[in-house]
C-alpha cells in the first residue's frame, strides 16, 4: 500500500509469470496502472484492488484475472482495467466499481470470459463477459476477517450468487470456502450463508421476568 511509481504503483510485471493470490492493493500511485502493469504473464485471483490513483490494472501482456474487485480506483480516463489493443485478458467473476474519476473499462485486444460472469456499474466494460448494473452495493475497505482488507458486499448486492460456476475458486480472498450458496459470489469476497429461522412461535425457556402492578 502506498506506494509510487511511475508505472505499476504496487506491482511492474516486466517479464516472465507473476501470479497475485488473495492480496490487497490500496491506495498506490503511478501515471499509469496505479496498482498493477503487465508488460508479461499475470495471474490475480481472490484480490482486491482498491483507492489507487492512476488506474487499477493496466495490461499490455497476458492477463488472467479470477475473483477480482475493484472500487474505489482513479484516473483521468480508465481507472478500473485497461486492456490495450496488443494484450490478451482473460476474466471471470470479477466486480468493478467506479471510483472518483474515470470510467472501469477499455478493453481492447482479446478479452475472454464467461458471458455475463463479471459487473461493471458503468456502461464502459462493453464485452460480453461482462454486465452493467446500477450499483455494486460493496462496503468500505476494511477487516471482514482474514489477513487483507476487502471490501463486504452488502445485503442486496448484485454480486452474491452470481458467479460462474466453471470458474468459481474454491476459497475466497480471506481463506473462506465458497460457494456457500447455490452460486458463488462475484468479486474477492463469498459472503457467508445467513441461517434460515422458521416462522412460528418462539420458545424460551427459564426467562425470568419483572412485572410493575398497579
Amino acid at each position: 500500500s502506498e506506494n509510487k511509481a511511475k508505472n505499476g504503483g504496487a506491482v511492474y510485471a516486466v517479464q516472465g509469470s507473476v501470479h497475485l493470490l488473495e492480496s490487497t492493493f490500496s491506495e498506490n500511485s503511478a501515471i499509469t496502472g496505479g496498482a498493477i502493469y503487465n508488460t508479461g504473464t499475470i495471474e490475480v485471483l481472490n484480490s482486491t484492488i482498491s483507492g489507487n490513483e492512476g488506474g487499477g490494472l493496466l495490461n499490455e501482456g497476458d492477463a488472467t484475472v479470477r475473483h477480482a474487485t475493484f472500487a474505489d480506483n482513479a484516473s483521468v480516463g480508465v481507472a478500473g482495467i485497461l486492456n490495450t489493443p496488443s494484450a490478451s485478458l482473460s476474466i471471470a467473476n470479477t466486480a468493478i466499481a467506479t471510483g472518483e474519476f474515470g470510467v472501469n473499462c477499455e478493453l481492447n485486444g482479446t478479452v475472454n470470459g464467461p458471458p455475463g460472469s463479471n459487473l461493471s456499474d458503468d456502461g464502459s466494460c462493453d464485452v460480453p463477459a461482462f454486465v452493467k448494473v446500477e450499483a455494486l452495493l460493496l462496503g468500505p475497505l476494511a477487516n471482514n476477517g482474514g489477513p487483507t482488507f476487502t471490501h463486504l458486499p452488502a445485503t442486496g448486492s448484485p454480486v452474491i450468487d452470481a458467479g460462474n460456476l466453471g470458474t468459481c475458486l474454491s476459497d475466497d480472498q480471506r481463506g473462506e470456502p465458497r460457494p456457500t450458496n447455490a452460486g458463488c459470489d462475484i468479486g474477492a469476497v463469498e459472503v457467508e450463508e445467513v441461517p434460515f429461522v422458521p416462522a412460528g412461535d418462539l420458545f424460551l425457556p427459564n426467562l425470568a421476568a419483572q412485572v410493575d402492578h398497579p
